[in-house]
């Protein structure tokens, strides 16, 4: 397993499930999104992997720091873990991420569970 602690927030890479944790009050932006994902392509390169969102801080995305999802060809699934008052905030980053598997859930045993059983789905 490998942590990165970034300026913006915290990446796990746990083989194939990649976890991301956006500190508070953060605004995802391009550069920011650039960022995270040099740091996943340098650690999983061309494998499968799921990336899972663990929105356990309030921060915000540029919907534009999407767009670098549709270069990851490798990408498996998407998970989101929120509170079910920011299902509303989810819904509305789905529709820029449509073109992958996506689920939400409350925790992050739910979130391995379910990248876990994507990724036996591939292999």
């Amino acid at each position: 397993m490998a942590v990165y602690l970034l300026d913006f927030g915290k990446l796990t890479i746990n083989n194939a499930q990649v976890i991301i944790e956006i500190n508070e009050g953060v605004h995802l932006d391009i550069e920011k999104a650039r960022q995270l994902w040099a740091a996943i392509r340098d650690n999983v390169g061309d494998s499968p992997f799921v990336y899972i969102s663990h929105r356990v801080n309030s921060y915000s995305v540029d919907p534009m720091a999407y767009q670098h999802i549709r270069e990851a060809i490798n990408l498996v699934g998407f998970v989101f873990i929120t509170k079910p008052s920011n299902a509303r905030t989810v819904e509305v980053e789905k529709l820029f991420i449509k073109d992958f598997m996506t689920y939400t859930c409350s925790n992050l045993e739910q979130a391995l569970g379910w990248s876990q059983q994507q990724l036996q789905a591939i292999a």
